[in-house]
């Protein structure tokens, strides 16, 4: 069994598909967090993971024909999951992964064009989804007993979230609704430092 610690900086790219809404995303992720566990067995590779990400992910929001503009922020999100990996390589693994997951994005204040004061503003959410994952993990234990690097794919899907603009300033309604449904899409790279607590149950790739 192996526990896994693990810091990563991450290029991120999201899509943002809504009933009236459109936002496309691009930020880095500042600092992210895992910790988990691998059981070996020949070429055989399970394992149990949990990640939390501290995200600075944003992109511009417009409502339907443009009107109104503005820009949405996701601070964090968090994972858990397990994965499936085969070595193609005795140094080389590749896996497939999946689980679940929860974000959170903050409010987002709506400025028609040209205006200097925001005329909405949208309330932030919490939702939580599910995600799916493929990747490889390397070993650099010629460099360092336990060092790895590690690239994966990952796209995660998120419960629809109904949203209620209020008038800027105000808790006063503005009368309508939007439904946001997000899809995220992320590569992360990352170097992994493996443990090796609990022989002999040892990933020894």
């Amino acid at each position: 069994m192996t526990p896994n610690a693990r810091l990563r900086r991450r290029r991120r790219h999201a899509t943002l598909r809504t009933v009236t809404d459109r936002l496309q995303q691009s930020s880095w992720n500042p600092l992210s967090v895992q910790g988990g566990c691998d059981y070996q067995f020949n070429n055989w590779v399970i394992g149990a993971f949990a990640d939390y990400d501290f995200m600075d992910v944003h992109g511009d929001l417009s409502t339907a024909g443009g009107p109104l503009y503005g820009q949405q922020k996701q601070d964090w999100q968090w994972a858990v999951g397990g994965r499936v990996g085969y070595l193609v390589l005795p140094q080389l693994l590749t896996y497939v992964s999946g689980g679940y997951t929860q974000g959170h994005w903050k409010s987002t204040d709506f400025t028609q064009a040209g205006a200097a004061i925001p005329t909405l503003t949208a309330p932030g959410f919490t939702k939580g989804g599910w995600f799916i994952g493929t990747g490889d993990e390397y070993a650099l234990t010629s460099i360092l007993p336990g060092l790895f690097w590690k690239t994966e794919y990952r796209y995660s899907e998120f419960d629809r979230a109904t949203v209620n603009p209020v008038l800027f300033g105000t808790t006063t309604s503005a009368g309508f609704s939007t439904d946001q449904k997000i899809r995220e899409h992320s590569v992360r790279s990352e170097l992994v430092y493996r443990f090796n607590w609990g022989a002999p149950l040892v990933a020894k790739y």
